[in-house]
């Protein structure tokens, strides 16, 4: 995920763990350019992508390595957490924050449907976290120590939710819980939702925090139906599709090492990337995921 401020400056925020008072973790929250022209790379047109690939998994050169219908009743908790991999205590519910957003994630935000979907939930609620305010509670999906992956292709399925200040996205952190990488599948602005931002974000030889990405205008609106997005990650190449179709490609600074998957609806404040929800934004509002899968190419 991303944070975007002026100046274009990147700002790492930090993440709770066990030892959060005295270690950070880094989770990105990314690029912005408010009010500087030139600053943000230019949209990739619906034109700008090449033809489906026929070679993209479900496929005879593919095993599906990890999946999630939510066809269950329940989350299964084999394969989720509704938190980072660090847990506090919220009101008595299990529920965890991360630097600049509103929200704080709840385990009740994330709603198995009876139609098979999956709903992550934000909704207008109050209370205090790591002595801080939050005005909002939203839902998640991690599953770190449940399952991680190197090299593969990672897709999810979901229908995007609208309205200013609202943010979804699915990503993919490093199993070791240091911050030297990070692949953003998807993240979608509630206020713009036919352009899907796909960003890498590493650490350079000099110890810094770079990223390089590039947004892509659909041709639809995204939260009107659903959508297939994923990331095919090779020992030498990060490749970009919406529904089946390439839309960005990365060579360079290809992460090495085991990551796991995230797929997070949050909520900003007025200096975050999303900005604040305004008197537009109808809450409760929802991602609607109907699946998550990773494919591997067989031996």
């Amino acid at each position: 995920m991303e944070t975007r401020r002026s100046e274009c400056s990147r700002i790492k925020l930090s993440q709770a763990v066990p030892a959060f008072k005295s270690t950070v973790a880094l989770i990105a929250l990314g690029l912005i350019c408010i009010g500087l022209s030139g600053c943000a790379p230019p949209l990739l047109s619906p034109a700008a992508p090449a033809a489906p690939i026929a070679s993209l998994p479900p496929g005879p050169n593919w095993q599906l390595a990890f999946g999630d219908e939510f066809d269950q009743p329940v989350v299964d908790t084999h394969k989720w957490d509704t938190c980072f991999y660090f847990v506090d205590n919220i009101d008595g519910a299990p529920g965890c924050t991360q630097d600049g957003l509103a929200n704080v994630f709840r385990a009740d935000d994330v709603l198995p449907q009876a139609d098979g979907t999956l709903l992550l939930r934000a909704q207008k609620r109050s209370g205090l976290a790591y002595g801080r305010p939050y005005t909002y509670t939203t839902g998640m999906l991690s599953s770190f120590g449940h399952y991680s992956f190197q090299y593969g292709y990672a897709e999810i399925r979901l229908k995007a939710t609208k309205g200013r200040g609202l943010w979804d996205a699915f990503w993919l952190m490093p199993a070791s819980k240091k911050w030297t990488a990070e692949i953003d599948v998807l993240e979608i602005l509630g206020h713009e939702t036919n352009v899907v931002h796909t960003t890498l974000h590493y650490t350079s030889s000099k110890g810094d925090v770079q990223f390089t990405g590039q947004p892509f205008a659909a041709p639809v609106d995204l939260a009107k139906d659903f959508h297939t997005y994923a990331i095919n990650w090779t020992k030498d190449s990060l490749t970009w599709y919406v529904d089946g179709v390439e839309t960005a490609r990365q060579t360079e600074h290809i992460p090495q090492e085991p990551m796991y998957l995230i797929a997070t609806m949050a909520v900003g404040d007025a200096a975050s990337w999303s900005g604040a929800p305004d008197a537009t934004t109808s809450l409760p509002s929802h991602i609607a995921i109907d699946y998550i899968r990773v494919y591997q190419r067989k031996p």
